[in-house]
């Protein structure tokens, strides 16, 4: 049937007032960036940037083209592994992307946890690994044919002809060019703390091919609270793969990250809409705005989660039926062989494995959606929160500091793994026992209500809450939500007003009471518990301020979608405010100061590049070009490469002895500075991949170093008497006199030495 003229003005008066939304977000983030290109703290010149990016070019360019390359291998055998779990192919790039990383991330962890046992975690092996999967796919077999055809999706023509409007499509692009910009300028991924975190237990797996016990850490700096088992798998394997340096490898992932991430939230509002218009674009550019988003340009592990968790949220957004002033709607037909359950505990167990408490913060919000609506998500949340527990507890155990032995994860993954899927299959093909799940949460909900104030209550009577931090608990979390996801939460409460079920979703709602929950009990924890209480009230609200933002923006996206389509406000108004919203989100506009800096009375900038809270798409811009001028490692001996010509050469010496084969992996290193800092001293842990302890003038023990290897110079006679070390590593600027002297007559014998520093061996 044709359309009336009518209708084509209507829909065509819609095409030109999304096009002038995009034409305003352009002029607005063009406006931004030549507002912020002198400021003091976000300041850039977009010459030198792209220079700076020229520069790098002859290392990045090639590095993430190989990264790609092991990326797409890797996803391609995660989903062929995700194809053989589901009842039909795959019919959105979205989903097929999401479950190939969840897939991936998996074997990746299951490989780690028995080739890597054994010194077996090397290239040839990962690579054959991968390509027998992909082959068992491709070669007619009664293998392949189960698995036949992966993907039933509308091809690249379907999907540039159904792009809505060129200016938004623009829009999108550049805001989200500025991470892979900062990229392809960085030949070491550009942020400080990633560094000792994530780039030193990458390095130790592609250099030894070995991780054993599990609680190993090789930079000094941090202990096994902060290893992350699938974060190391996953990058572990892309630089095995490619045999690149791990800070290489990391920085070339920001490229396949920023594709999978950009999917995640594109699934997972999609599937919060329930009913209201297409997401669009929305997702994309309401996310832009979070901390998340901020942080792409990194490739941490609060970044790398993201599309894990939009998995498992947006498998069980499709569980949650119609609300009850609509007709109910009946739940589309499974399309997961092993149930819904087990795949959105696979995704959320996944996601703990790359960032825990990310990852934990997912299964609280389905456990509480399910308690919400019991009908729709009672047992799949029962299998879920099982299935997610069981791949976890190698993590968990690793945190506390059980020493397991690697083989540990090599048996419990696939053990939890089967007992999920067994559940799994079990509970979906008995009706029965699903109602009687459902009717033990629909009594269970109030049960586990009066026990949750139980305890509380038992808590602040026992000191373990503070009761007198109540009001400023309360205070400090409104400003951080504010801070962390403002501009989102006015238009998800608009999208709420105006009647968009996807915005009032129970998933959205009860993501943000996690993260206000989180942060109301951090802000009452008493003052006397130690580096945990430290640990707890630095690290969870900086956790929060990426999950909040990222539940927010898929809220949000939502909301603009429903705003956009809705007949509830003339069509003015609503390009009105979608227009006011993209402005607001483009420009660097701010009220006040946002507390970065708090001390400062003249010429104060709203936020730095270090900001934790909302970034405008310029600010997010502008820090990106900012860094790709300079290089991210101001104040290190290179600002590109962190260490400059003479600790290369200690690096490299170092290095000889590995490939000599005299370093292995149980081999310690015992390193001698001033200074343990990564901007004094050179990170072997870091570029070489070692087990390296530190003694230096400054040892610091706090929440931070908690169970690292920093130590004082007072300890450095028993460690050289001790014959432990293989090798020591001397950088003699501002040390004693006569520490040289202690090491040659604790029988270390000179292999290297230059301007900065020397190499000692242990004689045998």
């Amino acid at each position: 049937m044709s359309e009336s003229p009518s209708e084509l003005r209507f829909r065509e008066r819609d095409a030109v007032a999304l096009d002038l939304v995009g034409v305003v977000g352009l002029v607005a983030l063009l406006a931004g960036l030549v507002t912020l290109q002198t400021s003091k703290d976000l300041g850039f010149d977009a010459g030198a940037a792209f220079a700076g990016i020229l520069s790098q070019l002859a290392v990045t360019l090639p590095a993430a083209l190989l990264v790609l390359g092991a990326s797409a291998l890797e996803l391609a055998a995660g989903l062929i592994l995700a194809r053989a779990a589901r009842n039909k192919p795959f019919d959105s790039v979205a989903e097929a992307l999401l479950a190939a990383m969840v897939a991936a991330v998996l074997k990746d962890t299951l490989l780690l946890g028995t080739l890597a046992a054994v010194g077996g975690f090397r290239q040839p092996v990962l690579v054959g690994i991968d390509v027998l999967i992909v082959l068992a796919a491709i070669a007619p077999s009664a293998i392949s044919r189960p698995l036949r055809p992966l993907t039933a999706f509308a091809g690249w023509r379907d999907a540039v002809g159904s792009i809505g409007s060129w200016p938004v499509a623009a829009l999108v692009v550049i805001v989200w060019a500025g991470p892979v910009l900062l990229q392809l300028a960085s030949p070491v991924v550009p942020f400080i703390d990633v560094l000792p975190n994530y780039v030193g237990p990458v390095e130790h797996l592609r250099t030894f091919g070995w991780f054993s016990p599990l609680t190993e850490t090789q930079s000094p700096i941090i202990g096994p609270s902060r290893t992350v088992l699938g974060y190391d798998a996953l990058l572990g394997s892309i630089a095995t793969i490619t045999n690149l340096g791990g800070g290489l490898a990391i920085a070339g992932f920001i490229l396949p990250q920023t594709v999978l991430v950009a999917a995640g939230v594109h699934r997972l509002a999609s599937a919060l809409r329930r009913g209201d218009a297409p997401i669009g674009p929305w997702a994309l550019l309401a996310f832009a705005l979070s901390q998340s988003f901020a942080r792409l340009g990194d490739a941490r592990g609060t970044v790398v989660v993201v599309p894990l968790v939009c998995l498992g949220l947006a498998v069980a957004a499709e569980m949650l039926r119609a609300t009850a002033t609509v007709t109910a709607e009946p739940a589309p037909n499974d399309p997961w062989r092993i149930g819904r359950g087990a795949v959105i505990g696979m995704a959320l167990g996944a996601a703990t494995l790359v960032h825990p408490v990310i990852g934990f913060f997912g299964i609280v919000t389905v456990v509480i959606a399910a308690l919400v609506r019991p009908r729709d998500l009672a047992a799949t949340a029962f299998v879920a929160g099982l299935t997610a527990g069981l791949i976890a507890l190698p993590q968990l155990a690793t945190m506390v500091g059980a020493s397991l032995p690697t083989l540990a994860l090599g048996i419990g993954l696939p053990l939890g793994l089967a007992l999920g899927i067994g559940t799994s299959m079990f509970v979906g093909a008995r009706e029965r026992l699903r109602d009687g799940i459902q009717r033990l949460v629909q009594v269970g909900r109030w049960v586990v209500l009066v026990a949750a104030i139980a305890a509380a209550a038992g808590a602040l009577a026992l000191g373990y809450l503070n009761p007198d931090a109540f009001p400023g608990a309360v205070g400090s979390g409104i400003t951080l939500i504010l801070e962390s996801s403002g501009l989102l939460l006015v238009m998800l409460m608009i999208g709420i007003a105006l009647g968009s079920r996807g915005a009032r979703s129970p998933l959205v709602i009860a993501g943000l009471a996690v993260g206000a929950g989180a942060l109301l009990v951090i802000g009452l924890l008493p003052g006397n518990l130690g580096f945990l209480g430290d640990a707890l009230r630095f690290e969870v609200p900086k956790t929060v301020h990426y999950w909040l933002s990222t539940i927010a923006a898929v809220g949000a996206a939502a909301a603009l979608a429903y705003l956009w389509a809705t007949d509830r406000l003339p069509w003015l108004a609503r390009a009105a405010v979608i227009g006011a919203f993209v402005a607001l989100a483009a420009y660097p506009l701010r009220f006040g100061n946002s507390g970065d800096d708090a001390g400062c009375k003249t010429d104060c900038a709203a936020i730095n590049a270090y900001h934790l809270g909302e970034h405008r798409w310029s600010e997010a811009f502008a820090i990106d070009l900012h860094y790709a001028a300079s290089g991210f490692w101001v104040g290190f001996p290179n600002s590109r490469t962190v260490v400059d010509a003479p600790r290369q050469q200690l690096v490299d010496a170092v290095r000889a002895e590995i490939d000599a084969g005299r370093l292995t992996h149980g081999t310690q290193v015992l390193h001698l500075a001033s200074s343990f800092q990564e901007w004094v001293a050179t990170p072997l842990g870091v570029f070489d991949g070692v087990d390296e302890t530190f003694v230096s003038l400054d040892p610091e023990v706090s929440h931070q170093t908690v169970g690292g290897r920093l130590y004082g110079l007072d300890q450095l006679p028993g460690f050289l008497a001790s014959g432990t070390y293989g090798y020591v590593v001397l950088e003699p600027a501002k040390l004693p006199a006569g520490t040289r002297d202690a090491i040659v007559a604790a029988g270390y014998q000179s292999i290297f030495g230059n301007a900065q520093g020397e190499v000692f061996a242990l004689r045998r």
